[in-house]
């Protein structure tokens, strides 16, 4: 099975919108990708889904930004981030999707972010938009 953290763009995206986020979420949830989360991506999901340009989107869906985060719990595998890693990247809050990667054991980071998509690789870890990830599996 695949082991893979999503970005919270991937995740929110995912849920609240039609196209290859929604795509990577349905993968997880037909059991072909086996996702990975940590208390701080958990915490990001709630916070930025309580923003207000996503308050619109939101209502108009059958979530909440509680209902949201609890789907995320209950379709990821949390994982305890216990060795905090000096990772110099251009964007300090992307760290979290890093060492949570690491810490799974996930092949791995699907990101809309661009800084955390010019890295291509880290440790191994390959990082993907949704589209490219999406290219290597079957339906």
């Amino acid at each position: 099975m695949i082991r893979a953290v999503y970005d919270t763009n991937v995740i929110l995206s995912g849920f609240l919108w039609a196209g290859n986020e929604r795509r990577c979420m349905m993968k997880v949830e037909k059991g072909n990708v086996k996702l990975f989360s940590s208390r701080e991506i958990i915490v990001e999901i709630y916070d930025v889904a309580r923003r207000e340009k996503l308050a619109e989107i939101i209502r108009r869906t059958k979530y909440t930004p509680e209902i949201l985060t609890g789907k995320i719990l209950g379709m990821s595998e949390i994982v305890d981030i216990k060795r905090r890693r000096e990772i110099v990247i251009e964007d300090p809050d992307d760290i979290k999707f890093i060492e949570c990667a690491i810490a799974a054991k996930a092949q791995y980071i699907v990101s809309g972010d661009s800084h955390l998509l010019k890295l291509r690789k880290y440790e191994g870890i390959k990082i993907l938009n949704a589209s490219d990830f999406l290219s290597g599996m079957r339906d």
